[in-house]
């Protein structure tokens, strides 16, 4: 009576390959309780074995987990093998959302312990008392609310290549570590919160929920038959689904795409990537994300010393393995140090974290660009955290922007501390000796006004700063990359920017590192991370562009840049004279940077600080972004950041100053892309229309002077000023010297109701289609 598979895998292959049928691959689980699992295990080998069913099934005391594959044409008789047990009749089979023929190569039948390994000897838990089962779109429906909390059951290695959007995700590596983790991070919501959880076929879930509800808490709820079944649903009926990328399997395919999205990388050089492989070195085999240049590259290792013993004898791998523990050194799932883009967390490690925490976390700082005092007001009055500005010359954006005097520092410092917004000054050009005295009175003059910080590059700057107790950021001219020199300006500074080259998972990586090697700047709190999140983008690493000053002897590096990469150009060849033709003539101007429709992602890499570039643009640009990332950084810690919101913010963006968008480098592009017109891209242009000249407080009313293009009700308006900010409005009626009116026209005195104050000389426009 033969129980065990005696073909090989190659064997295997040639058999299905002959017999031409096709197969399918399914899952299934059940608890149950069984007396006896070893003779249940027989019974089901003699039965499927005939059947040509090939997989990897689990018995217990406690029930069955199946994942396995068999011909379409036995579906039916293998039903019937298992509905004669009362215990799994009428049972869902999980049907695989790919199929491949060859998922499983022989059958494997094995008795354990517990179907699902939970470390659990807690006798009084009932696996049988589960949470609520939810279809496809409840499940949908219950992720909307905010009162809910989402987590994903599965294995790092699992979520890292697909996942529903703002789930809970432990960095763990077996089901037993997840349990413990998730109760501690979550204990203080087993009343007021919904724990929604979901897993690849359901069985997690169900053992999870059980668990779960055995601690305390109340609104348990699971996502019936996994990922397998969500996606099975959501194309029957239609649904958006709100998993993205791929849901991993525990067969030779390793993963079954759900969506077009890539959410991860490769492991060795950060493309986008989402294809599992396990190391072509038996003695390593290690599971890892792989792209095909870097397959290439590295024959399919994980390691350069995985790819020399791979071209070693027989023997000599033998040698090697000898003595190697499996699942101590080798069969590791996507944890190594030798992974640039996948570092291990420490076995001795005792407190796994979450990758995303519960909502109450701090959230991260939201900083506006102020070039004037309409700009200022403009991000103060959209709720920016933080502001940052230069003074006079000494900064980056010396011609871009008029710029505040040495005067208007107080001033600054006011407005800011009564929303309790921070300052920072911007003092990041290049130092020259005939500098440093204004340099010292600047930095002496902002400490004595309250700015909170001043970003810095130049080690002068830094030293002075340091010298008068004045909080250092140091600035992204300095472009740092890696956690060795966050260490070292860890000694000077409490927050530094990191080059924008850098990709957002070798941002976290330092960001992690920061927590793990525990990195204190001089204020005793651990270094603070900022990025730029959205805004114009130089053409040259982290801005240091000597362009302008081979041309015109302007010095970008002083804050003098002319722009050249702005302008057309064509490419030639000198020894030809060849016109070579490229398909735009804006070579070197990039398009703009914008985060926001992978902000999530952005916020998990695990930054304080989110930077909006713009010190040179419009007020209204300002009000709109800060506006806009606003509105979307509070979603995603509410829990309900969304593609449909994501649509709506980016059509705002697009409304002001840009030269189309693009990711920038933070997910793993290594080109950049490069506008291919001259100026903005926005979808509307104000035109200037008049003056303010009175305000009515009690009538709440405006008065203005109409100097040029003429405005109507039903316009949209734009009103300006140094401290009024940037307002917009819709005019829905309007009076003209005194008298009702549908229209004023140059020359005209027109009054209308506002919802703010203005001031005398603030400027009208009406904004139009561009």
């Amino acid at each position: 009576m033969q129980l065990y598979n005696t073909l090989s895998a190659e064997e295997r292959v040639l058999i299905i390959d002959d017999a031409g049928k096709q197969r399918l691959t399914l899952s299934f689980y059940a608890y149950a309780h069984l007396q006896n699992p070893t003779q249940f295990r027989n019974e089901l080998f003699l039965a499927w074995n005939p059947l040509d069913v090939l997989g990897r099934i689990y018995v217990a005391n406690e029930g069955i987990n199946a994942q396995l594959s068999l011909p379409a044409d036995n579906f039916y008789a293998f039903k019937d093998t298992i509905e004669k047990y009362e215990f799994m009749n009428g049972i869902r089979l999980n049907i695989a959302v790919e199929h491949d023929d060859y998922s499983f190569l022989k059958l494997t039948i094995k008795v354990r312990d517990k179907i699902v390994a939970d470390g659990l000897e807690d006798e009084t838990f009932d696996v049988t008392n589960i949470g609520i089962h939810l279809k496809a779109k409840e499940f949908n429906e219950l992720l909307e609310d905010p009162n809910t909390i989402v987590v994903d059951m599965r294995n790092h290695y699992e979520s890292e290549i697909g996942h529903f959007t703002n789930a809970i995700k432990p960095d763990v590596d077996t089901f037993r570590e997840s349990l413990p983790i998730i109760e501690d991070q979550l204990s203080e919501h087993k009343q007021d919160k919904k724990l929604l959880m979901y897993c690849t076929g359901g069985i997690r879930c169900e053992k999870a929920s059980a668990y779960f509800k055995h601690k305390g808490f109340e609104n348990v709820y699971q996502l019936e038959g996994g990922i397998i079944e969500y996606t099975r649903q959501v194309k029957a009926e239609g649904l958006e689904s709100k998993f993205i990328g791929k849901n991993f399997v525990f067969d030779h395919r390793l993963g079954e795409r759900i969506t077009d999205d890539i959410v991860s990388q490769c492991h060795q050089c950060g493309k986008p990537c989402d294809v599992h492989t396990n190391c072509v070195n038996e003695g390593c085999h290690l599971l890892f994300i792989q792209c095909e240049e870097c397959k290439t590259a590295m024959e399919g290792c994980c390691s350069a010393e995985c790819m020399e013993v791979i071209h070693l004898s027989e023997e000599e791998k033998k040698d090697i393995r000898r003595g190697i523990k499996n699942g101590n050194k080798i069969f590791k799932k996507g944890k190594s140090d030798v992974l640039t883009f996948k570092k291990s967390v420490s076995e001795n490690e005792s407190s796994l974290k979450l990758v995303k925490q519960d909502k109450t976390i701090r959230k991260i700082e939201l900083m506006a660009p102020a070039g004037s005092f309409e700009s200022l007001q403009a991000a103060i009055d959209n709720n920016a955290d933080s502001i940052y500005f230069g003074v006079e010359q000494l900064n980056m954006r010396a011609r871009a922007t008029v710029n505040f005097t040495i005067d208007d520092l107080k001033e600054i410092a006011r407005r800011c501390k009564a929303k309790k917004i921070r300052t920072y000054l911007t003092l990041n050009t290049i130092i020259y000796d005939h500098d440093l005295s204004v340099v010292k009175t600047l930095l002496a003059k902002a400490k004595e006004a309250n700015i909170t910080a001043v970003i810095a590059s130049d080690q002068a700057v830094i030293a002075m700063a340091r010298t008068i107790g004045m909080e250092v950021h140091i600035s992204t001219q300095l472009n740092i990359t890696n956690i060795e020199t966050i260490k070292f300006y860890s000694l000077f500074a409490d927050t530094m920017v990191l080059s924008r080259e850098l990709s957002l998972r070798q941002v976290k990586n330092i960001t992690e590192q920061i927590i793990k090697e525990d990195i204190k700047g001089p204020n005793g709190k651990l270094v603070e991370i900022e990025i730029f999140g959205h805004g114009a983008l130089c053409m040259a690493v982290s801005g240091k562009c000597y362009l302008s000053l081979h041309s015109d002897n302007s010095s970008a590096n002083r804050g003098a840049c002319k722009q050249n990469c702005r302008k057309k150009y064509t490419l030639t060849d000198q020894e030809t004279g060849f016109e070579i033709e490229v398909d735009n003539e804006y070579l070197l101007s990039p398009k703009d940077l914008c985060t926001l429709d992978f902000l999530d992602q952005v916020i998990d890499s695990g930054i304080q600080v989110l930077k909006i570039e713009g010190r040179g643009r419009a007020p209204e640009y300002v009000a709109t972004v800060v506006k806009t990332y606003r509105e979307a950084i509070d979603s995603y810690y509410e829990g309900t950041f969304s593609k449909e919101k994501v649509a709506v913010w980016m059509e705002a963006l697009g409304t002001v100053y840009n030269r189309g968008f693009w990711s920038g480098y933070y997910l793993g592009q290594e080109l950049g892309e490069w506008s291919d017109v001259s100026g903005s891209m926005a979808t509307q242009k104000k035109v200037y229309v008049g003056k303010g000249t009175h305000y009515f407080p009690k009538a709440e009313v405006g008065q203005f002077k109409i100097e040029a293009y003429d405005i109507k009700i039903g316009d949209k308006i734009l009103v300006t000023g140094p401290t009024t900010g940037a307002q917009e409005m819709i005019i829905t009626e309007m009076f003209v010297n005194d008298v009702t009116a549908e229209k004023a026209v140059k020359g005209d005195n027109c009054t209308f109701k506002l919802p703010f104050r203005i001031r005398l000389s603030d400027k009208l426009y009406k904004i139009v289609e561009a």
